[in-house]
């Protein structure tokens, strides 16, 4: 029982890692999205213009504070904990299997051999709460950047409500075109997840897109331009393109449709709820990072208890080492961290490509560059 349970929870270290890794990469591209997201200076007068501006320019520097500082450290690091537990695990059980070897009838909690083989348990114990701790801390650092973004996003949703608000003629085409736009969210969000989680196995390079989107067209010397978090994937560059078009195109013609008997005004006024289209993708995969990296904390907690359950079997000697270890560690626990452990080297060395295209209402995406 207690061999089959540890390659399940390696088998579950493994997935939980991809899924942490990925989770974590989707709250980069939505910052992308964050920073691809501007509203211009309009040259009519309007007096909420400069408190919504500075609501996006707080958001925008929550963006730039976690692609800059906090991504490389907790996205690299998720992988990295399998990396070193993956190592001491292999030359510790190599050590353990010497010591079983040389004396496999050991038994009781003074023996020599036995005490070399709980002092090796521990480096393992050791390693399994190192990673418990890094999870932790992980998680309460994106905890506390996500709170800074919600605020962000709090009052980017506020100053947009009020404004819309007040123009009490359009709340029928602002209802309909937020409806339009947070469908438009939640589509693009579950596509992310999906093809993030299936493409998890890959682990060779990761592609993550955002689209400029004009929502609005130029007019008044103003323009809205929204940073939407694309399709996520592996693979090339122009599939995913063609799959995002492919995907939104269709909740903008509808966009595009209740926008078309609105004045060019009206529709700049209508479309200001997209502005926190990145800053809600944002928080969203901030609560997905969470409920990953927790799940990942329970796994190694398991793991860390069955450990222990075998430094507790070695001190009451009722057993024979040769019993104990073969009963808890077999060739198969060994295969199954070794493939967890090159998952991750794949994860810590995947090419991740950020790029930024255009996309007109109802256009192809064109213009292509990385960010």
């Amino acid at each position: 029982m207690a061999t089959q349970s540890l390659v399940k929870n390696t088998q579950a270290v493994s997935g939980k890692t991809q899924a942490a890794f990925f989770s974590l990469n989707l709250i980069t591209q939505a910052c992308h999205g964050v920073l691809n997201t501007h509203i211009e200076t309009p040259e009519k007068h309007y007096n909420w213009f400069n408190g919504l501006s500075k609501s996006l320019d707080q958001a925008k520097l929550n963006a730039q504070e976690w692609i800059d500082d906090l991504a490389p450290e907790l996205t690299g690091g998720v992988p990295l904990q399998v990396i070193d537990f993956g190592t001491t695990f292999d030359s510790v059980m190599g050590l353990i299997v010497k010591q079983v070897e040389s004396n496999p009838s050991a038994m009781g909690a003074s023996d020599p051999t036995v005490v070399k083989i709980s002092l090796l348990v521990k480096m393992l114990n050791d390693e399994v709460q190192e990673a418990i701790h890094k999870a932790d801390t992980t998680a309460e650092r994106l905890r506390a950047w996500g709170n800074k973004m919600q605020r962000s996003h709090n009052e980017l949703v506020s100053s947009v409500s009020s404004i819309q608000n007040a123009e009490t003629e359009l709340l029928g085409h602002v209802q309909e075109l937020n409806a339009a736009i947070s469908g438009l969210n939640a589509m693009i969000a579950a596509e992310n997840r999906q093809i993030a989680y299936e493409a998890a196995g890959l682990g060779v390079s990761l592609f993550v897109g955002v689209i400029a989107l004009a929502l609005a067209p130029i007019s008044l010397g103003w323009s809205l331009t929204v940073g939407v978090p694309a399709l996520i994937g592996a693979g090339a560059s122009i599939t995913l393109w063609a799959l995002t078009q492919s995907k939104i195109n269709d909740q903008m013609k509808e966009i595009t449709k209740k926008q078309a008997q609105l004045s060019a005004d009206q529709r700049q006024i209508v479309a200001l709820h997209a502005l926190s289209m990145a800053t809600t993708q944002a928080k969203e995969h901030v609560k997905t990072s969470l409920d990953a990296l927790s799940d990942l904390r329970t796994i190694w907690s398991i793991f860390a208890g069955e450990l222990k359950g075998v430094s507790e079997k070695l001190e009451k000697a009722e057993l024979s080492v040769s019993a104990i270890i073969q009963g808890a560690f077999a060739s198969s626990a060994s295969k199954e961290w070794q493939a967890a452990t090159k998952m991750a080297e794949q994860l810590a060395m995947a090419d991740v490509q950020v790029a930024v295209g255009e996309m007109k209402v109802g256009g192809e995406v064109a213009n292509i560059q990385a960010a």
